[in-house]
């Protein structure tokens, strides 16, 4: 089993999602580095988190249907080729453009609705696992 890395960030935002970052960074040649923040967006299925919603009641159901007491996204930010010397301060960009350029949109209090109807979305579009056939 592979150990989870220590949270680099986590907040509980007013809006009810629960954000994490982890560093999975890792050096893959010589001094080279892969620097990596996994940032995963939490929404605990509950109505008072879509209230807002006009189609809150449907949209929860359909998102308990598909995932239970939580939907989750998750996003990765990335940079290649970066030396030793400069992993904290890549680590450092990549969250403070992060933070500048996306966490004031995931803050906002119809946020989780719409993340929601996404993540729906996209599961209605992907390809469904591949079941054997006997």
């Amino acid at each position: 089993m592979m150990e989870e890395r220590p949270l680099f960030f986590h907040e509980i935002l007013e809006n009810g999602l629960i954000v994490e970052v982890r560093d999975l960074s890792r050096r893959y040649f010589g001094d080279y580095h892969r620097v990596v923040l996994e940032v995963l967006i939490r929404l605990p299925l509950r109505m008072e988190l879509l209230a807002a919603a006009p189609d809150a009641e449907t949209l929860l159901a359909a998102a308990r249907t598909a995932w239970g007491e939580e939907a989750r996204n998750d996003t990765r930010l990335e940079r290649m080729g970066v030396a030793g010397a400069d992993v904290d301060s890549v680590r450092g960009e990549l969250w403070t453009s992060f933070v500048a350029h996306g966490f004031g949109y995931i803050q906002h209090p119809e946020y989780p609705a719409r993340l929601l109807r996404r993540l729906l979305a996209q599961r209605k579009t992907s390809r469904p696992h591949l079941r054997v056939l006997s």
